[in-house]
């Protein structure tokens, strides 16, 4: 039996098909900015790592400016994280609102329509209760 050759990664059926997803979701605007987060996330976090560690000492030869480097990308990882908060912001006030409007009877209409049959399920509220209640 004759091996042939193998086939190109790259023109496999399924890395077209990841390629096609990838243009459309970096077209989004926020995934756009999620990306350019993630990549400044990681390159602050592991200059930060390098100087932490001490791989970067010759680098800034004095220990001044190492604590420079160290306090300067500790505030930029403080000011990254701060704008995915707010970012965050719109969301959790629209979860609010929903949490908000939210009536007793509402329950019985989910039930209806996600439930098997309109099943009862007893214990249910109970581990709401548990793994929800802490939550807001």
């Amino acid at each position: 039996m004759v091996n042939k050759a193998p086939q190109r990664i790259l023109a496999s059926p399924s890395s077209r098909r990841s390629k096609e997803i990838y243009k459309v979701w970096i077209r989004n605007p926020i995934n756009m900015a999620l990306l350019v987060w993630i990549t400044c996330v990681a390159v602050s976090g592991a200059l930060l790592f390098l100087v932490m560690t001490g791989m970067l000492n010759n680098v800034p030869p004095k220990k001044s400016e190492r604590d420079a480097w160290f306090e300067v990308n500790n505030q930029i990882l403080n000011a990254l994280f701060t704008l995915m908060c707010l970012y965050q912001h719109p969301k959790r006030f629209h979860h609010l609102v929903l949490l908000l409007r939210w009536r007793p009877d509402d329950i019985l209409k989910l039930r209806k329509i996600y439930c098997k049959d309109g099943t009862y399920k007893p214990n249910k509220s109970r581990w709401v209760d548990l793994s929800h209640g802490g939550w807001i």
